[in-house]
């Protein structure tokens, strides 16, 4: 039997989902933290060619920049706000980039 499970580019509803699920697990530096405004927007817009584990390695990556208690956009990774990137409300356009 095989069972077909769509990338999460085609499932995108899901990705709150699995942002508190990746936030909520007990990280190695003992830090948690919240999305700042316009954080979830922006992993949404992402059309995540790396799946589950590339929104993973991300959020990682977030936590241990992230100054403070939030994750801002600039504790993202630059291809989140990128040429790849969608804006949000599912345009298609791209998103320029900084500078």
């Amino acid at each position: 039997m095989r069972l077909r499970v769509p990338p999460l580019r085609e499932r995108l509803e899901e990705v709150p989902r699995l942002v508190e699920h990746f936030l909520g697990r007990k990280h190695p530096l003992g830090r948690t933290r919240r999305l700042a405004p316009g954080v979830l927007e922006a992993l949404q817009a992402y059309p995540w060619p790396g799946n589950v584990r590339e929104l993973e390695n991300c959020l990682e990556r977030a936590i241990v920049l992230s100054p403070g208690e939030e994750i801002r956009l600039e504790d993202l990774s630059p291809r989140l706000r990128g040429p790849d990137a969608r804006p949000p409300g599912g345009g298609g356009a791209a998103v320029a980039g900084a500078g």
